[in-house]
């Protein structure tokens, strides 16, 4: 089996998320009320009796401009993990049917959800699968109301090559559209590929190589360039221990930084799981967990557009 259960894990999907309202008493204290208007009391997006958890891995969520919030899940209500979503509303309210809608439930494994708003109270989801034998890479767009915008149904394949395509992470491209990078092994680099708003998959076939330097490239992380492009950072082995490199991608999927991407830090020892923003200039600001000291440390850097 590509995929099995963790020995713990969580028959629900509950969230206190929204503070509604967030008010200080006295300097220094805090008090929160919660949408129920009772802290203790949280709001059930899933309580289906099957697992909504897979080897401790979390929901991924995000706004849905108006408030509320969209989240998605890897759920194994069918036998084997499929994904889901629902919304939540600024009030609260639970949409989109009881325990969520169906995102892909296509043949055997799908896992590892991550989501982004489509900018018009929906949200575009994307997830490896494994329904032809090895790890792809999927996506589909769900509207306001819960429905699945693009055909098929089951999702519109980003990635399909022989390898295997893993940890799928994804940014809006401004039009209604997304970027999504992933780790993949075909010389066990990072990839990307643009959807567009009406689920057309742009770009080269099975995605653009960001970058392919011996030793292995994981870990990607993602965010938008301001104009339909990306900046996409990873942590890299090519020289023995781990560093951070980046590479941007403009809207028609070029690549326009050094081949196989910025050295953003090559220090001694690992430097890893790099995070990033914008810098709302067509650049981005990294920061990432090092250890060039003997010890855990955080370091950042700009890189600029």
């Amino acid at each position: 089996m590509p995929f099995r259960r963790a020995k713990w894990y969580r028959n629900a999907i509950v969230f206190l998320f929204g503070m509604t309202a967030i008010t200080t008493a006295v300097v220094g204290q805090p008090s929160v009320r919660a949408w129920s208007g009772d802290p203790s009391i949280n709001t059930p997006i899933c309580t289906n009796s099957s697992d909504q958890s897979w080897n401790n891995l979390r929901p991924n969520i995000v706004g849905d401009g108006s408030g509320g919030a969209i989240i998605t899940w890897q759920d194994y209500r069918n036998g084997n993990p499929d994904i889901y979503a629902r919304r939540v509303d600024s009030t609260g309210a639970p949409l989109w049917g009881a325990d969520g809608v169906a995102i892909c439930t296509a043949a055997n494994a799908q896992q590892n959800p991550a989501v982004v708003s489509d900018g018009s109270g929906g949200a575009i989801i994307a997830w490896q699968d494994y329904r032809n034998g090895n790890w792809d890479i999927y996506v589909q767009k769900i509207n306001s109301g819960g429905s699945a915008n693009w055909t098929p149904s089951d999702g519109i394949v980003i990635c399909a090559d022989s390898g295997t395509q893993q940890y799928p992470s994804l940014v809006s491209d401004g039009s209604g559209g997304a970027v999504i990078t992933w780790q993949d092994s075909r010389s066990t680099g990072i990839y990307a590929r643009r959807v567009l708003s009406d689920g057309t998959a742009s770009w080269t076939y099975n995605g653009v190589r960001m970058c392919g330097a011996t030793g292995i490239q994981d870990s990607p992380a993602i965010v938008s360039d301001g104009s339909g492009g990306a900046i996409i950072a990873w942590q890299d082995q090519r020289s023995g221990n781990r560093d951070v490199y980046a590479q941007s991608v403009n809207a028609s999927g070029t690549a326009r930084w050094t081949s196989n991407g910025v050295a953003l830090c090559t220090a001694a020892n690992d430097q890893q799981y790099p995070t990033m923003i914008s810098d709302g200039s067509g650049g981005a600001i990294m920061a990432w967990q090092e250890n060039r000291n003997g010890h855990g440390d955080i370091e950042a850097q700009r890189a600029s557009a």
